[in-house]
């Protein structure tokens, strides 16, 4: 064995330096962008998770440089979920913090369209002339395609 290695005083082989802890890199932040992380925290409309990234930031900014480990236990959290999001604000700044696009079939129903199924399902039958008490798909489907020109988006 090399010479890092020696016998402690329970008679256990331990190291006799310790092992270094290696430091991510400092997130220096300027006041208004400090700022804006405060304030994106203090939001009430901010999902937790964004929150908790933002927090992550936040802590990395200070000045006794915390480790990824040290973060995590503060802020109660797996050091590896500090270290993706400090590296993700260090890649991509703020942005870096919401959700990248995940894989999979993109959306059938455009953003407008949701609204207006949305507005439909939202109202009393009764209100959109429908002879029932409570929407069924059939009846969500037979109102909006009465109320529109477009083509059919579901199935019943």
């Amino acid at each position: 064995m090399g010479n890092n290695w020696l016998i402690n005083s329970q008679g256990l082989l331990a190291r006799s330096i310790p092992i270094p802890t290696p430091f991510a890199p400092r997130i220096i932040l300027s006041p208004s962008a400090h700022g804006d992380l405060q304030a994106f925290i203090r939001d009430h409309s901010t999902p937790q998770s964004l929150a908790l990234r933002a927090r992550i930031v936040l802590r990395a900014t200070n000045s006794d440089t915390p480790t990824n480990l040290k973060i995590s236990r503060d802020l109660g959290c797996d050091n590896r979920t500090v270290g993706k999001w400090r590296r993700r604000y260090l890649d991509l700044g703020f942005s870096g913090l919401h959700d990248a696009m995940r894989s999979g079939r993109p959306q059938v129903i455009t953003p407008p369209t949701r609204i207006q199924v949305i507005s439909v399902a939202s109202a009393l039958p009764q209100d959109q002339h429908r002879p029932v008490i409570r929407w069924t798909l059939d009846e969500i489907v037979a109102t909006f395609e009465r109320c529109t020109v477009q083509p059919r988006y579901f199935t019943a």
